[in-house]
């Protein structure tokens, strides 16, 4: 989720400040760079742009997936005695 949108007219932001974009550390932001996840700025830093697909790209992947809760160990039939364990 985004924690902040930076500044909108500036091409790079920061390890720091794409990572509270990203609700990540900058350890974390280096190794989305070092996998080609992320664009790093040739001044330095990284392209708002590439934060900005990231988080774009999270967002929509969390509407899209399909959630499926754990299950919580009961079968069936202990459903059917009232929740009950055996």
């Amino acid at each position: 989720m985004v924690r902040t949108t930076g500044h909108p007219v500036v091409a790079a932001v920061p390890y720091s400040t794409a990572g509270a974009m990203l609700g990540i550390t900058r350890q974390g932001v280096q190794d989305l760079i070092k996998r080609g996840k992320l664009d790093k700025h040739p001044d330095g830093g990284v392209t708002t742009s590439s934060v900005r697909a990231r988080v774009t790209g999270i967002a929509a992947s969390r509407v899209n997936s399909s959630f499926k809760p754990m299950s919580t160990g009961r079968s069936r039939s202990d459903a059917e005695n009232g929740g009950r364990y055996r």
